[in-house]
């Protein structure tokens, strides 16, 4: 697959890219998804599924863009009520890439024999990157090549409870929530445990 078709395809995939302002920021979000698709496992990213356990019926892209979609409406109404002046172009590029390890986190399973691939489309199992390293390190590290911001790098890397690093920011708590707002959507629709169910109060 060519660089130039790659890159085409990132941009139909996740149209959402558009929206960030800065050029270089658009073009790095893209070339990482070009890197990406050309180093993982699977066929094709509509394949990835969004993550090998519980939320295995739904596609990472369509968690990507509901993530994408709810954290920028959650920053047009903290600007709204709260005049918080929100850096967008920092919050798009994050919810972009926050997942972006995942397609390499996960892999096609072999192993198990798809009867009905309507039902059961993407059966996959835990990669060796996603069992001995962090959950985003991979993409952050891919970040920090191109030279990106540090902000945007924590909120990428901070987005998960399995950060020892917490994120600090408006944009940050945006994205965080965003994220668990997605998945437990899609858990609550798949009858299955939502995080909010398993955090402790107080």
């Amino acid at each position: 697959m060519s660089d130039v078709t790659t890159a085409d395809l990132v941009i139909e995939v996740f149209p959402e890219v558009n929206g960030i302002s800065d050029p270089g920021l658009r073009d790095d979000v893209i070339a990482i998804w070009c890197e990406v698709l050309s180093e993982m496992a699977w066929e094709g990213i509509h394949h990835v599924p969004k993550n090998d356990s519980s939320e295995k019926h739904r596609t990472l892209v369509e968690h990507i863009r509901g993530v994408t979609a709810m954290a920028m409406s959650l920053a047009e109404n903290a600007e709204r009520f709260h005049d918080a002046p929100i850096d967008r172009d920092a919050l798009l590029v994050a919810a972009l890439l926050h997942d972006a390890s995942k397609p390499l986190e996960t892999e096609p399973d072999p192993s198990v024999h798809v009867d009905d691939p309507q039902r059961c489309p993407r059966p996959s199992r835990t990669s060796a990157l996603g069992a001995q390293i962090q959950h985003a390190v991979y993409v952050a590290h891919k970040m920090f090549a191109r030279n990106m911001p540090l902000d945007m790098i924590n909120l990428v890397i901070t987005h998960t409870h399995q950060s020892a690093v917490r994120g600090t920011t408006a944009e940050a708590a945006l994205l965080f929530y965003a994220d668990f707002a997605d998945s437990d959507v899609g858990l609550a629709g798949a009858g299955a445990r939502m995080f909010a169910e398993r955090w402790k109060l107080g």
